[in-house]
């Protein structure tokens, strides 16, 4: 699976895919997850806040304050999407998402890539 999403990501900021990932993909929105507040600044759980910076700048899309989350929609690759980046932190970041994905009519997970810095850890 981690092939999959780093292919899509590599495809986002203009990388090649590489030869055994497929060409097309879906993603509409990208959301990077964070903690807000200069005391988490350069905290490893910011990762994808800072994802969705970048990209931001790399692409001239203008992150603006909608609701619980910044949003900014753009050009990337050819086509249109949209960042993200919950003003909340990230263990309360699931409203602000939800609300993005109601916001932009997002139906088909496919759709939506979460960057955050944890990967497949067990409940509890």
């Amino acid at each position: 699976m981690s092939g999959g999403i780093i292919g899509r990501l590599r495809r986002l900021v203009g990388e090649p895919p590489a030869e055994s990932e497929p060409k097309e993909h879906k993603i509409r929105l990208v959301v990077g997850l964070g903690n807000p507040g200069s005391e988490y600044a350069g905290n490893r759980h910011n990762v994808g806040a800072w994802t969705a910076n970048r990209l931001a700048r790399k692409h001239g899309i203008e992150l603006s304050n909608a609701g619980r989350a910044s949003l900014g929609v753009g050009r990337i690759a050819g086509r249109e999407i949209a960042l993200a980046r919950p003003r909340t932190f990230v263990n309360e970041s699931g409203p602000a998402v939800w609300g993005l994905i109601k916001r932009l009519k997002i139906d088909d997970a496919a759709e939506l890539l979460v960057v955050h810095d944890e990967l497949d850890l067990p409940v509890g």
